[in-house]
């Protein structure tokens, strides 16, 4: 109850930091679920999506992943990586888009994308940290060597920097870790494994 907070890091993200931005910005999140998401963008693609599975017919949509909060330009310079992928120029990129930003104007997201939308708001309002931080001053990580690098970045970015630090204390045996060494390192924060000794 008031004033904790129980939860997943994912559901933490979303309800202080995600959803206040992308309400903000008209777009309150109203389902967060990739297969409902992915299924509701797959039926919006039309002659340039469908003639790009035609040629890769092994990427499916799910490789096609929103990494900055750009309409022009939202999953880089190219919609994958790989050989012969269209680039930002190309219609079918801008198809991948357009139909992208529909989805998150419907309020339709998946998880990673909570987490695009949560660096972007910290990064355009760093008074958010501040206020989490006021507002949770004790944060108890369980299970921390099951982290992905985004999470413990982005709980790094919250909790850890920019003065008036809360007190994080990561719990968690790195001898069940489920991420590979290389999924499970960051570069802002030390490895999920030698996070806790």
């Amino acid at each position: 109850g008031h004033p904790h907070f129980v939860g997943t890091i994912d559901s933490f993200v979303s309800k202080y930091v995600a959803t206040p931005f992308l309400t903000s910005m008209g777009f309150p999140p109203e389902r967060v679920d990739e297969e409902y998401a992915l299924s509701w963008r797959e039926r919006r693609v039309g002659k340039y999506g469908n003639d790009f599975w035609n040629n890769h017919p092994n990427t499916p949509l799910k490789e096609i992943k929103l990494t900055q909060v750009s309409r022009s330009e939202p999953f880089g310079e190219k919609l994958t990586s790989g050989n012969r992928i269209p680039g930002k120029a190309t219609p079918t990129y801008k198809e991948f888009a357009r139909i992208y930003w529909q989805s998150i104007k419907s309020g339709i997201l998946t998880h990673d994308e909570i987490f695009v939308f949560a660096q972007r708001a910290l990064e355009v309002c760093p008074e958010m940290g501040t206020a989490i931080r006021s507002r949770f001053p004790f944060v108890v990580i369980d299970e921390a060597q099951d982290c992905t690098a985004m999470r413990l970045d982005l709980l790094h970015q919250i909790f850890e920097v920019g003065g008036n630090e809360s007190v994080v204390q990561r719990v968690g045996d790195p001898n069940q870790a489920i991420y590979s060494t290389a999924e499970s390192t960051s570069s802002g924060t030390p490895k999920a494994a030698a996070a806790f000794p």
